[in-house]
């Protein structure tokens, strides 16, 4: 059967999230320019079929989240599909046109109308993969287990799968945050971190505590190891998420200006490393092809960040912990509320916490017992726990059609639109 018209409500829930982020959008090549169709193939997430369950990542932290799952058997999970469905991508279709017009308005208005190539194909893929993912034959699936709740494709998987009745368990790649892009569950059921994570999205998101469990943190196994010695004679580290270019600058020129002549830079597994190599200064080196816990573990002297989830990592090992708070906007995780973790708003700052010994000065039982309370279980109790709160979510579903736990981009009232920037959409939009 073909699939059914997208229509552009549905393509906005796909893509809020992501266009929430606009302004900070890297800004594109001078040669790129807006195409009609979508020429080279698009990248969709990761499929995989286990013990019925339909299990999708797309980056390799959210791989590493879902592993408990997929080590275990995974089978690859093909989408058949009529290519003359697919060969005319969004821009030619009425619903694409109207949210990627919608959209231009809105870059224009934030002075982001370079940014109009990024978001055309963004609509593109939304429209492709929509129609994609209801072509599945769902009736051999069970469940679908995401392990993000805000990229474009995972979305249009998650609004197909719906549509069919099949639940969809989320489980996290990284803890709860705060900003509109998190301020969503639009899944049947969430496993969270840690019971202050369950808490919080109770208190905050108006979640139903009966549709969240504690899962813990298996994609790390440190807290079942004692903390490591630190190295009071070794540089620190500097964990670099993959921030648009001009923040990224900002963020290493303030380290910079603090004096620190030897530091370890850490990129995510999403950074562009070529990007990051011409950022550091002389005397700092570039962590690559290892992940940044591995580093933590040999007890670095300090961790810096800017708003990063290895914080918690860190924490619990008991490294001193600070915030490179350039642009003083809030943390994008709760957690990192915390007074354990100092927020440091310039170059001044920085020297104190790194110069000053963020080692002597810190309490590391106590930047553990923080760690702690958002998340308390990790390795592979916590990969039991994800094992076990998948199949408690199929049986608690089976033969329900489930309702999202938190739509955040449901409506105007709704958590992520009250955070969110972005104007109203179309009060016509179907």
């Amino acid at each position: 059967m073909k699939p059914r018209t997208v229509r552009p409500r549905e393509l906005y829930w796909c893509l809020a999230p992501q266009l929430d982020l606009a302004a900070s959008w890297s800004a594109p090549r001078a040669d790129h320019r807006i195409a009609p169709t979508i020429a080279r193939p698009i990248r969709l997430p990761a499929l995989g079929f286990v013990n019925g369950s339909l299990v999708a990542s797309a980056t390799l932290n959210q791989r590493r989240a879902l592993e408990p799952l997929t080590i275990r058997g995974l089978q690859p999970f093909r989408i058949r599909v009529v290519r003359s469905w697919f060969e005319s991508l969004g821009p030619r279709r009425p619903a694409a046109i109207e949210v990627a017009d919608w959209g231009d308005a809105v870059l224009d208005s934030i002075g982001r109308s370079d940014a109009k190539v990024m978001w055309h194909t963004s609509v593109a893929k939304a429209a492709f993969a929509i129609r994609l993912y209801r072509a599945i034959d769902w009736t051999a699936v069970s469940s679908v287990v995401v392990a993000t709740q805000h990229e474009l494709m995972v979305r249009s998987l998650i609004l197909a799968a719906q549509e069919a009745g099949k639940p969809v368990v989320y489980l996290p790649h990284a803890p709860i945050g705060s900003n509109a892009q998190y301020a969503d569950l639009p899944t049947a059921f969430a496993g969270l971190r840690g019971r202050r994570e369950v808490d919080y999205c109770a208190q905050h998101l108006n979640a139903d505590a009966e549709l969240l469990d504690v899962v813990g943190n298996p994609s790390s196994d440190v807290l079942s190891a004692p903390m490591p010695a630190i190295d009071t004679a070794g540089p620190g580290v500097l964990a670099l998420s993959p921030h648009p270019p001009r923040l990224l600058r900002a963020i290493v020129d303030a380290v910079r200006e603090s004096g620190v002549k030897h530091l370890i830079v850490a990129p995510h597994p999403r950074s562009n490393l070529a990007e990051i190599s011409k950022l550091v200064p002389k005397g700092w080196s570039v962590h690559a092809g290892r992940r940044t816990l591995d580093l933590l573990r040999e007890g670095p002297r300090f961790l810096l960040h800017h708003s990063s989830g290895v914080a918690w990592e860190s924490a619990a090992l008991g490294i001193p912990t600070a915030d490179v708070s350039v642009g003083g906007a809030r943390p994008n995780y709760p957690f990192l509320e915390d007074p354990v973790f100092p927020r440091l708003q310039n170059s001044g700052e920085i020297a104190d916490f790194v110069l000053g010994g963020g080692s002597e000065a810190t309490d590391r039982e106590l930047l553990r017992v923080s760690a702690m309370a958002w998340c308390a279980i990790d390795g592979e109790a916590a990969a039991r726990r994800v094992r076990e709160v998948v199949a408690e979510a199929e049986a608690r579903f089976r033969g329900g059609r489930p309702a999202r736990l938190v739509d955040g981009w449901a409506g105007a009232d709704s958590p992520a639109r009250e955070i969110s920037w972005l104007p109203a959409v179309p009060a016509d939009w179907s």
